[in-house]
């Protein structure tokens, strides 16, 4: 992820939440909650069941960069509204945007998610929910869903959402931070310093005390953190921190973070890294191999950032710890190690932190043992510095060792002499080093884990053999694999091309991590996994050299091992911190640059194992420390280096070597100081370093082993140079400057004079020279720079920006200013004379600044003593690192507060070369395309800029035009020049060779097998003197080393870049020359010296050296310019041209933008190809007629003859205003003019097409014929209509009714997205029509009806619509910020031909291409827009939901159809035809918008599409109104174009001077010079009642083998401006043009949506019967109290029911009941439409779609408890089956069985005219089978609204009872409610069936009481 860009954008997720499935718990309403990002949250609508559908669009927004977005994290939480948000979680998932964004297309499409509670110790799913989410940047397009719809209903396992094979666990990180290092101070320490002051405080650095550590855990948005450790920057933590998760999880990156406590605000956070959880842990799927869990460690981690220096004030760069950008310094690291654990189920979680147990501690400690390593880096060079400073010097550092600021470590050989850089005389300065060079060297320790870096740099290696890659480099390299592809092209000997196989699939022994000390778990996984890799490569590389027969097969598999192998070379472990370059000026760090360390390292066991750069010089470049991602800095180059690197362990150190030709020596230093006192002077005051804090007498320097002194102890001003620049020189050139100012048209005066630092001098006697010297010469001009013959260069007026002026060496009207350069060498005459007073500095103390003349107030003076040592003859090169013991100081003498730590001065080592070489560089630089524009204009003379320059004398405002000047800099080594200045381009023609004399002290056999790039940046220079960067680019050069070789540089096209921004290209190419070796005596040297400003310094044009042998003879110099003397680029290298013609059609001008504020009125056009242009006539006026009267313009020029050095055209549109002024207020730039280029128009060409166009059709796409079959039933009128086709088109068949079965002609679906089999009978029709082509007229069907996926001018076929002009879309100046577009500035329309020439001018010219142009004028045309539906639109309310309308907009005419909003709705379907009536082309933009309706406030717009009409219009495919398959009068679609097909043939024969049409009959016609029939067309089509006549539908026919756009309907992206280039949705619609020359166009098509009608569904229930028993009366009866309910799906809410039939014994039932059923009803689609409101606050109804299903039901009704389900039958009503006369036959076959089964008809109950009366079963579903349950006799039937209106028929038996008239039920008399008749109970129940029973009881009773009485009456 560190390759993902920084750059700030906007992105768009977009969320589809579709459905759920198998949810927990019953009876619950699910809601769906998505938490994205940082603070966005969206929550779905609640529904109902475990089962619900959403089909809601979410749409989240972010302004980020992709970097930023990569981490941040979805999660997707599903809960139950009806309990209570504490325990209304169901289920999550969670899911980081970088794993969405790694998939192809950015997108996861209908997805399964496996939701789990993540507090569930089973783990067990909570259910599934399946989505559609993407990431959409700038021009992404949504994905199709389409394509998925019917495959993924039920595959939830194959669609699931996890790594394949895997299920989900619950897991537990257990991550087990043992403690920290090396941490920053992050408090200030003024409180600690006070009280160590007043005894309070301990003694010591309290500088290790002044930061709180902790270290925090993230991931997947859970967070743990270790305890805080106070007041030490060495914490151990010795803490276990445990997170819960489940695995394997979606999240992909583990964050950890060291901050600091504070007690009052925020943590500060000291460093940041973030570790990839699929590089220490794998799926098993690499290679075949075992899959691990993440595993890390125990290892270090380190922690980059800000640099380490603490600052009270803060510090810009803070957010580097956080991990936004690259970290520029070292902060720290930490000793971690992960462990996964999958929990058993039930197991207790482990507490969130807790302490690791000594045992593990102990076994840690061997992770830690440290090794003594050696970093030597040698400086080459330093050159490009941006900036004059001062004291620069160079700091090398590997982790904290080597930091000068930095107390905690040993003081080292870390950071170079301190020297102010020289000039080079252009634009840049350069550190002059010349012939000794510095070499640092740290010494550190780190625990040896060599073998990891092995293995990485192995592998690394192995992909470097193929592909070039260079750390620091700007190079491309030929790699293996390039040249493998050469010879491929070249068509190379197989054996040739086999060797170079076999030597790429060379792959080298991994070494093996066991049994070294550091090694771990994951070291050997990796291994295993790496080599499982190697083996699954080299076999598969057998197999290839084996078999393979074809190159471009190896080619391709050879890259993906390439892949393979980068895959594995990361290396998780890496804990040796990187090598840390910085320039230091002043002690303030300037810039930087990071080399990881296993680029540099050295192995004594394989060559293979050591860094690509280990011991090799390389070039890195330093960046600006910068935290904001937008910053400038980010591609200015503060310096760049040329170094040599090596690092190894200290046991290893004997074999270190530069392989240099230099010889490394030291130099002991120390500091001779004296104090002043009043009375007696400068009095002696020892010797010190350069702090004057340590004691160093000559007496403690010593000669280490392997070292000897080499002369003895010597005054050095080397320091004292940076004051003074005549010590230790025997030629110094001096020198200075003089100037000149002027008025406007006046003359020039003398201004003043400087010196060489641009101090301001009387004159130049007063610059004396030191004693012992004497001058050489008289002041001279310095004629040899950039200066014209007097040596005058030229600026407008100063603006004091320092190093910013640029000069010109051409007299300008409007300069003010100019200077030129004197010089005067001097020598010295008497050595010792100079060297009496030499090397004293002076200061006020010891602690201030320096300077060379002494002041009165300096009371301390020093001077450098040094005394040289070099290796003695036994020793090597790895003598420098036995310098530790050369130096030994008392530690009792040491100065100052005993608190303080005191840093040992170490030797400063030096490599010498004695010999130099002389190079000469060529540098050919012939022209530039499409640079980056800079200025807010983007080109010349566009926009004023006043700039008000005053005079002490003389107020004068001065007028300065901004122009956009280019000049290339070119930078070798340490010196830059520069081309001229091309005025008013961004496609220069410079045509110049820049030749630099070098003198190299240096390793030839160095720069031969590593030569550093040539540096080329282009920058604007406007006539304010200044100059802004407009990008780099680098080359190689061609190294002429060998006098023998003589080979010729080739040109190229180098990208330029500005940091991530393309900038243009640049056509160039490179050669170095050898002239000689030289053995250095004595050197002129330039001048140095503390200055404020840039010291000028150009090398005097001879060498004092001597000259060897072997001198080779320089090339020829190349030709000059003739008019200013420049060196041209040589013929053999410059471009080959040849006699070209252009032709132009400027067709004018649209949409131009203001410019200063003023209107564009009167344009002209400007077009330039190389050094040739042509200007248009101008534009009267641009609002009555933007086109040109005279398109046409033709040119001859010289022109390339090779396409890859064609100038670009450039394009440029000038406003011609009052006084002469003729601003650019538009350009584009075309650099690819390939498609242009064409052959010579044939002497008699005449283009069919007209207009002169070339394109040639390919082919015959005649027209589809598919077979129908015949129907027995017939197609109702009412169900076809446009709508009927356009879904019968696109595949709902559902919605189209019988439209299929109607024989008419569809809009068929685009090619891609038909099958494969249509595709090949395509084929063959095209094949099959193109033999019947004849010459002078192609009989060609170009293309079918369509219903396209995007707009109509994108298809291939049309291509924009640019046959005959295409549209440039115009921009100027710039962006606000650098990676914006320049603001859009019009359109130009037109084209261009280029075709070669007879070279011989006696030769005829070919005839011009541009012909039969039409004319210019203004065109009145109709518009009408039929805009079909919209989908997937961006929801805008708080429901997820929108209520979008329509806006056309053309010009300043205004169609808002507001009033027609679709309410609740983001895939409305509109149905609208607007029509307008237009002026061409000053109306040809028509936009279509989409506005959401609201009710309170603005609406929102939902997005727009723009439809270039004048395109259209001009195109030859007429796409004016597209031609229908068939021609037919009446119908859903009748013809509707202005002029019948007939009369249209006629027209085109006339527009192509073609004969008439010449008709045999009303079938047969000859067009020209071709037959056609109508039988070939109609031959096996079935006639249609709907079509026209036949010589109308042949001339159809015809009309359609010529070009044109066929009955169709388009697909367009709408776009919003605040999220430029992101879809907000899709509209489809279609644009018809009728031109009003042609007359009036037949009537539109009728495409309003579809409004159902009503309907009322009659059911009448007669009679059921075998009703199943549900109860069982008191006294034992079984009996059924039943009743029917009825309703129409989706009108639920609208069910009726019938009477009750209480107490049926036998399950037969009589009722004579009627249902009425009104429902809205559409024909055409075969569904009912219910519109009702979702809330009571809905301010709109929402219409639901159902299919027309009559369902009846059985119940039996119960006074107490619930009523019981009996049985039910449902009736389809368009297919329904015919029901049974008698009961008897009334069985289950009579409906259709699962499976679609049924013995009855199937009707349509639509078709019937009288009511359906019969039996029908009833049936119910016992463990899913049916089981028949009762017969239901019923009539049925269907009316309209009118047939109810005429007869009317209450429900019930209610009034009005008619149609029939119902009488009561003739039910048994047992059929009553007991609760309402208790008497009828009495009777019916109870005297029934027991009577016997009672009266015998009676009798008994009345007896007893007879007895009774008598024995009470008997005496």
């Amino acid at each position: 992820r560190s390759t993902l860009s920084e750059k700030v954008e906007d992105f768009q997720i977009r969320l589809k939440v579709i459905c759920a499935r198998q949810l927990t718990g019953s009876n619950i309403k699910p809601v769906v909650k998505v938490k994205a990002g940082k603070n966005q949250a969206k929550i779905t609508r609640i529904r109902k069941g475990s089962a619900p559908i959403w089909n809601e669009l979410l749409m989240f927004n972010f302004n980020e960069s992709l970097k930023e977005l990569y981490d941040y994290v979805f999660e997707f939480a599903l809960n139950n509204s009806r309990k209570l948000r504490s325990d209304a979680l169901i289920g999550s998932f969670k899911l980081d945007v970088g794993t969405i964004y790694d998939q192809p297309g950015h997108a996861f499409v209908r997805k399964w998610l496996l939701l789990t509670d993540p507090d569930d110790a089973s783990n067990s799913p909570k259910g599934y929910l399946k989505i559609t989410v993407c990431v959409l940047g700038a021009g992404d397009q949504p994905p199709d869903e389409s394509a998925g719809k019917d495959d993924d209903n039920d595959d939830v396992e194959g669609n699931l959402l996890t790594p394949a094979g895997a299920s989900l666990r619950a897991a537990t990180f257990t991550l087990r931070v043992y403690g920290a290092e090396d941490l920053p101070q992050m408090d200030s320490g003024s409180l600690k310093s006070m009280k160590q002051r007043i005894g309070l405080g301990e003694e010591g650095d309290i500088t290790k005390t002044l930061v709180d550590p902790f270290l925090s855990f993230i991931f997947a948005g859970k967070k743990r953190k270790t305890q805080i450790i106070k007041e030490t920057n060495q914490p151990e933590w010795n803490e276990e921190l445990n997170l819960p998760l489940k695995f394997p999880s979606m999240c992909d990156s583990i964050k950890l973070t060291i901050k600091d406590w504070d007690r009052i605000g925020s943590d500060d956070p000291i460093g940041t890294v973030i570790i990839p959880l699929s590089r220490i842990s794998s799926t098993g799927e690499e290679a075949n191999g075992a899959g691990f869990p993440p595993t890390f460690g125990p290892s270090f981690v380190n922690f980059y950032g800000s640099p380490r220096e603490f600052s009270k004030l803060g510090d810009s760069l803070d957010d580097l710890n956080i991990g936004k950008g690259i970290g520029c310094a070292y902060r720290g690291r930490a000793m971690v190690e992960l462990v996964t654990t999958m929990d058993e189920e039930g197991a207790e979680p482990a507490p969130p932190s807790q302490p690791i147990n000594d045992d593990q501690i102990a076994l840690v400690k061997k992770y830690m043992r440290r090794r003594r390593y050696r970093l030597v880096v040698g400086f080459e060079s330093a050159n490009m510095i941006r900036k004059p400073l001062e004291r620069i010097e160079f700091e090398v550092s590997i982790g904290n060792y080597g930091n000068k600021f930095d107390t905690e470590v040993g003081a080292a050989s870390s950071t170079t002499e301190p020297g102010n850089p020289v000039f080079d005389g252009v634009n840049y300065h350069y550190m002059a080093w010349t012939s000794k060079k510095p070499i640092l060297m740290v010494t550190s320790q780190w625990e040896d884990i060599s073998f990891r870096l092995y293995a990485m740099n192995l592998i690394l290696r192995t992909c470097e053999r193929m592909v070039s890659q260079h750390i620091g480099l700007n190079t491309l390299d030929e790699g293996q694999i390039n040249h493998l592809n050469e010879l491929v092209k070249v068509e190379a000997d197989e054996i040739e091309i086999a060797s170079e196989i076999v030597s790429i699939l060379d792959i080298k022994k991994l070494p093996d991590p066991r049994g070294r000390t550091a090694s771990n778990q994951l070291d050997r996984r990796i291994h295993r996994q790496r080599l499982q890799t190697f083996v699954a490569i080299c076999e598969e590389a057998k197999d290839l050299r084996q078999n393979c027969t074809d190159a471009q097969e190896a080619i391709s598999a050879i890259n993906d091992f390439l892949e393979r192998l980068k895959l594995v070379s990361y290396e998780p472990q890496n804990s040796l911190p990187d090598v840390v370059v910085w320039m230091i000026s002043d002690n303030k760090r300037i810039a930087y640059a990071r080399i990881p360390a296993y680029e540099i390292l050295y192995s004594p066991e394989k060559p293979e194992f050591c860094g690509r750069y280990c011991a090799k010089p390389c070039t890195i470049t330093l960046k600006y420390p910068t935290a904001n991602a937008k910053s400038k800095k980010h591609y200015k180059v503060p310096a760049q280096l040329r170094i040599i690197a090596w690092l190894g362990r200290a046991a290893d150190q004997d074999s270190f070597e530069f392989h240099s030709r230099g010889q490394i020596s030291v130099y002991a230093d120390t500091f001779e100081t004296e104090m002043k006192i009043l009375v007696k002077g400068w009095i002696a005051d020892g010797y010190t370093d350069i702090t004057g804090e340590i004691p160093l007498p000559k007496s403690a320097f010593s000669c280490p082993p392997g070292w000897v002194w080499d002369g003895d102890w010597k005054i050095n001003s080397e320091l004292a140079l940076l004051y003074d620049t005549s010590q230790g020189h025997m030629h110094v050139l001096e020198d200075a400057f003089e100037y000149q100012y002027r008025f406007p048209g006046g003359t020039w005066e003398p201004e003043k004079i400087t010196n060489g630092k641009h101090e301001e001098i009387p004159n130049l006697s007063s610059l004396r020279i030191p004693d012992g010297w004497e001058w050489e010469n008289e002041w001279t001009v310095d004629s040899n720079r950039a200066c014209d013959e007097d040596g005058w260069e030229y600026s407008a007026p100063d603006d004091d920006t320092a190093g910013e002026v640029a000069w010109s060496t051409i007299e300008k009207t409007y300069s003010t200013s100019r200077r030129r350069r004197l010089i005067r060498n001097r020598v010295c005459i008497d050595q010792k004379v100079s060297k009496k007073a030499e090397g004293w500095e002076y200061a006020t103390t010891m602690g201030s600044q320096f300077h060379i003349m002494p002041k009165m107030l300096d009371l301390v003076r020093r001077r450098r003593w040094v005394r040289k040592m070099i290796t003695s003859e036994a020793s090597g090169p790895a003598a420098i690192f036995n310098l530790d013991t050369s130096i030994h100081v008392d530690p009792s003498q040491l100065l100052k507060e005993k608190t303080k730590i005191h840093k040992i001065p170490t030797p400063k080592i030096y490599i010498v070369y004695k010999d130099v070489s002389k190079l000469h560089l060529r540098a050919y630089i012939y022209q530039g395309r499409d640079l980056l524009p800079m200025d807010q204009d983007s080109f010349s003379g566009n926009t004023k800029k006043w700039v008000k320059i005053s005079r002490c004398f003389n107020n004068a405002a001065i007028t300065v035009l901004q122009f956009h000047n280019p000049v290339v800099m070119v930078s070798f080594l340490n010196q830059t020049h520069r081309t001229e200045v091309q005025q008013h381009t961004l496609n220069p023609v410079w045509d110049q060779t820049l030749m630099i004399d070098i003198q190299f002290y240096g390793d030839l056999e160095h720069l031969q097998r590593n030569c550093p790039d040539v540096l080329c940046e282009v920058f604007d220079k406007d006539d304010l003197g200044s100059l802004e960067f407009m990008g780099r680019t680098s080359g190689k050069p061609l190294l002429q080393f060998d006098p023998e070789e003589d080979e010729t540089p080739r040109l190229q096209w180098l990208n330029i870049r500005k940091a991530n921004q393309a900038g243009g290209n640049i056509l160039a190419a490179f050669e170095l020359i050898l002239v000689s070796n030289c053995v250095i005596t004595h050197l002129a040297v330039p001048i140095v010296g503390k200055h404020k400003y840039p010291i000028v310094f150009v090398k005097t044009p001879s060498f004092h050296c001597t000259v060897k042998s072997d001198k080779r003879e320089m090339p020829i110099p190349p030709p000059l310019k003739p008019d200013i003397h420049v060196p041209m680029v040589p013929c053999g290298i410059r471009p080959v041209l040849q006699r070209t013609a252009i032709e132009f059609l400027v067709w004018g001008v649209r949409d131009m933008q203001s410019f200063q504020l003023l209107s564009v009125d009167s344009p002209s056009v400007l077009i330039q190809i190389g050094e040739v242009e042509i200007r248009t006539k101008i534009i009267k006026s641009l609002k009555k007629n933007p086109n040109f009267a005279e398109p046409i313009y033709y040119l001859e020029a010289n022109l390339p003859v090779d396409d890859l050095y064609f100038p670009p055209i450039v394009i440029r549109v000038k406003d011609n205003r009052k006084f002469g002024r003729r601003p650019t207020v538009g350009q584009h730039i075309i650099t690819n003019s390939i498609s242009y280029r064409i052959k010579p128009p044939p002497e008699e060409s005449q283009s069919d097409e007209g207009y002169g166009s070339d394109v040639t059709l390919s082919g015959d796409e005649s027209e589809e014929e598919e077979e129908k079959e015949e129907k027995s039933f017939r197609i109702r009128e009412d169900e076809i209509d446009w709508w009927s086709k356009f879904y019968a088109s696109i595949g709902e068949s559902g919605m189209a009714g019988n439209y299929v079965e109607s024989g008419l002609d569809l809009i068929k679906v685009n090619i891609k997205t038909t099958n494969y089999i249509m595709f090949l009978c395509l084929m063959f029709t095209v094949y099959f029509c193109s033999k019947c082509t004849t010459k002078g007229h192609r009989s060609i069907a170009y293309n079918l009806n369509y219903v396209y996926t995007n707009e109509l001018e994108k298809q291939e076929n049309f291509k924009h619509f640019g046959d005959f002009i295409q549209t440039f879309r115009l921009f100027r100046g710039k962006g606000v910020l650098e990676d914006e577009e320049p603001d859009f500035a019009g359109q130009f329309k037109g084209t261009f031909r280029i075709y070669t020439l007879p070279e011989d001018k006696r030769e005829p010219n070919p005839p011009k291409f541009f012909q039969n142009v039409p004319p210019t004028d203004v065109v009145e045309v109709k518009v009408r827009i039929y805009v079909i539906r919209a989908f997937e639109l961006a929801p805008q309310d708080s429901n997820g939901l929108a209520d979008p309308y329509l806006k056309i907009k053309v010009g300043k005419k205004r169609i808002v159809d507001r009033d027609n909003y679709i309410p609740n709705s983001l895939s409305p379907t509109f149905g609208r035809m607007f029509e307008l009536e237009l002026k061409l082309p000053m109306e040809k933009d028509l936009h279509v918008e989409v506005f959401d309706w609201d009710l309170i406030g603005t609406d929102d717009k939902i997005g727009e599409t723009v439809i270039d009409l004048e395109n259209r219009y001009l195109s030859k495919f007429k796409a004016w109104c597209a031609l229908p398959e068939t021609y037919c009068i009446s119908g859903p679609c009748p013809w509707r174009d202005q002029m019948r097909p007939k009369e249209w043939l006629e027209h085109k024969c006339r527009q192509e001077k073609w004969d008439e049409p010449v008709w045999n009959s009303n079938t047969c016609v000859m067009v020209g010079g071709n037959t056609y029939k109508l039988d070939d067309y109609e031959k096996d089509k079935k006639a249609c009642e709907h079509w026209g006549d036949a010589d109308e539908r042949l001339a159809l026919y015809i009309l359609r083998t010529f070009p044109h756009v066929s009955e169709h309907v388009e697909t367009r992206p709408l776009f919003y401006d605040a999220l430029p280039n992101i879809e907000q949705g899709r509209l489809q619609l279609w644009v018809d043009m009728f031109p009003k020359e042609y007359g009036d166009p037949g009537l539109p098509y009728n495409i309003e949506p579809r409004k159902p009608s009503k309907y009322f569904l009659r059911m009448i229930v007669w009679n059921c019967s075998e009703i199943p028993m549900m109860d069982v009366s008191m006294l034992g009866d079984k009996m059924s109290d039943i009743y029917f309910k009825g309703w129409i799906s989706g009108l639920e809410h609208k069910r009726q029911k019938t009477d009750v039939h209480y107490r049926s014994l036998d399950g037969t039932g009589n009722f004579n009941w009627r249902f009425v059923f009104p429902f809205d009803y559409l024909p055409q689609e075969r569904m009912v439409h219910v519109s009702k409101k979702e809330h009571l606050w809905s301010l709109d109804k929402t219409v639901t779609k159902f299919p027309p299903v009559l369902n009846i039901q059985v119940w039996d009704n119960d006074l107490f408890g619930p009523n019981e389900y009996i049985s039910e039958i449902i009736l389809p009503i368009t297919n329904m089956p015919k029901c049974c006369k008698f009961q008897r036959f009334c069985t289950l076959e009579n409906v259709p069985d699962m499976q679609g089964n049924c013995k009855m008809e199937m009707l349509n109950l639509f078709d019937q005219n009288t009511p359906l009366k019969g039996w029908w079963p009833l049936y119910k579903v016992v463990d899913g089978v049916r089981e028949q349950a009762g017969k239901l006799e019923m009539s049925v039937e269907i009316v309209s609204e009118e047939e109810e209106v005429e007869k009317p028929a209450g429900q019930g038996r209610d009034e009005p009872n008619m149609n029939p008239k119902l009488e009561k039920p003739n039910r048994p008399a047992t059929s009553f409610a007991w609760f309402s008749s208790p008497f009828k109970s009495l009777r019916y129940i109870i005297w029934r069936k027991y009577k016997w029973i009672i009266l015998g009881v009676l009798g008994v009773l009345v007896l007893a009481a007879f007895i009774v009485l008598f024995i009470y009456s008997f005496p």
